[in-house]
């Protein structure tokens, strides 16, 4: 087997790329739309924070 060039690029591994990080995602409101979301978005992967206003989530959808 021949040697490498010296110009030759480096041998790149597995071990040498950095793990890919989980997206984080924002979610706004916590209604049930957003609530799905983030519920889609947590399985699928993401790390998952909700902004919600009010004191409870889903607090419009329970009070109707």
């Amino acid at each position: 087997m021949a040697a490498a060039a010296p110009h030759a690029a480096p041998i790149i591994t597995a071990r040498d790329i950095p793990q890919a990080r989980a997206p984080h995602v924002a979610v706004v409101g916590a209604g049930p739309a957003g609530l799905m979301a983030a519920e889609r978005l947590a399985t699928g992967g993401c790390a998952v924070t909700i902004f919600e206003a009010m004191p409870s989530p889903a607090r419009k959808f329970l009070l109707a």
